[in-house]
């Protein structure tokens, strides 16, 4: 049975090396999809669910390097092999450069593709983990209330609590009341793990007008 986590994709104007990899893919368990253009893939990417991408390099049409372009001006991080038949050193070099995991030139071994995809879906399932928590962590915090939101942006700035409670004008005990119900709805138990799990969030829990005051503050 085909392991639903996360799939392989593939893209390749060539019918008969997308089936061989495809048939591959399958027969470890993962499941795939083939593409016979990267203009095909273009336009469903981002319904797709998260998953590796194989890619040949060159293709009638978008090649596989303007199929990482495109991507990457999407946004979307797919994991990318990029595979060829005519790879060379500076074709190679580009694809690294644009973010490819690896380049493997046709025809490679068994060994050589499952290692790749592997590595590739890996990757995949890592970034789909950090997408759940993120969203997780937003949930959070939009359901904070407004006031519990700016002791977060504020908490943030690493101010001391003397300079939150002027800040917000509310007393200490207040302000120490407003921490406690942040930290248990966030879930976390101090401000250091609350930065630790914002650091990858800006500026979904931080607004810049946040940043930009308390920069005029140290000045």
């Amino acid at each position: 049975m085909a392991r639903a986590d996360v799939a392989l994709y593939i893209v390749d104007d060539d019918p008969n090396a997308a089936n061989s990899i495809a048939a591959l893919a399958w027969s470890l368990g993962i499941d795939c999809r083939t593409f016979s253009s990267a203009e095909e893939f273009v336009a469903l990417a981002p319904t797709l669910p998260p998953g590796c991408l194989m890619a040949d390099l060159r293709m009638g049409g978008m090649s596989g390097l303007e199929l990482q372009d495109a991507l990457a001006e999407m946004r979307l991080a797919f994991p990318i092999i990029v595979i060829s038949g005519y790879a060379d050193v500076n074709s190679t070099v580009e694809a690294m450069r644009r973010g490819a995991l690896t380049v493997l030139e046709k025809p490679c071994s068994r060994e050589a593709i499952e290692k790749a995809i592997e590595s590739g879906l890996e990757q995949a399932r890592s970034a789909q983990k950090k997408q759940q928590l993120r969203t997780a962590v937003v949930r959070r915090f939009d359901a904070l209330s407004e006031r519990e939101r700016q002791v977060v942006q504020l908490l943030l700035t690493g101010e001391p609590n003397k300079t939150l409670a002027r800040m917000l004008n509310v007393s200490m005990r207040t302000v120490d009341r407003l921490k406690a119900s942040v930290f248990e709805k966030m879930g976390v138990e101090s401000a250091v793990e609350l930065a630790r799990i914002a650091a990858d969030l800006e500026p979904a829990i931080r607004p810049p007008h946040f940043a930009q005051h308390a920069a005029s503050r140290r000045s």
